[in-house]
């Protein structure tokens, strides 16, 4: 089934049927797009509690920051379905293996966006760390693991799309930015969470 309109029209309850059916699309790419949007969403939740507009230019800046990823992640996500489907058709018709590479190519292309994009967010999420409530410092923590989550699911996704690619410097250069972005996003997410229980571990501590 070719799905041509966004996932982000259906239901959570459609959308989880579409995913478990026995089609090819969504599947893990979109999917990572999906919880990368769900990560931005809570972190966008978490800055617009803590918003005061009037004092606090910082964090209205860092809000449409947010709004930019989620723009981009719909669009990642469906850009994925698309990228696949075409490979899927060029195999079908045996196109030349030129084109064939540029259709690989850009399947590959687009969870290489989606990893950057979900590492950048969570570098945001660690910006907002002391500038939102300590109400929502939890929820802080939620969106930094969803977005970790859905930038290794990235990556995991274009590794698969590597071993096609028969271009050696394409292939090097994918390979060296598939371990770089694994890495600092662990690093990044591990960092940011550290710090996050240390401050509510504080709150605590206060509270007795």
């Amino acid at each position: 089934m070719a799905l041509r309109d966004s996932l982000f029209i259906h239901s959570i309850k459609e959308y989880i049927r579409l995913l478990s059916s026995s089609a090819p699309t969504p599947g893990g790419g979109s999917t990572s797009a999906v919880v990368a949007s769900l990560g931005a969403a809570i972190a966008l939740m978490a800055a617009r509690i803590s918003d005061r507009s009037e004092v606090e230019i910082e964090l209205q800046i860092r809000i449409q920051s947010l709004l930019k990823h989620l723009d981009h992640f719909e669009a990642l996500c469906q850009e994925d379905i698309q990228a696949f489907q075409e490979v899927m058709t060029a195999l079908e018709k045996k196109e030349e293996k030129e084109q064939l590479q540029h259709r690989i190519l850009q399947a590959a292309q687009v969870p290489f966006e989606l990893a950057r994009e979900c590492l950048d967010t969570i570098c945001l999420c660690g910006e907002l760390l002391y500038r939102i409530k300590k109400n929502v410092l939890s929820d802080l923590g939620c969106a930094v693991l969803f977005l970790d989550a859905a930038c290794q699911g990235a990556l995991l996704t274009m590794s698969i799309n590597l071993k096609y690619i028969k271009d050696s410097k394409q292939l090097q250069f994918y390979q060296g930015e598939v371990e770089r972005l694994k890495k600092q996003s662990r690093v990044t997410c591990k960092d940011i969470l550290k710090r996050v229980e240390t401050q509510m571990e504080n709150i605590r501590s206060k509270e007795k």
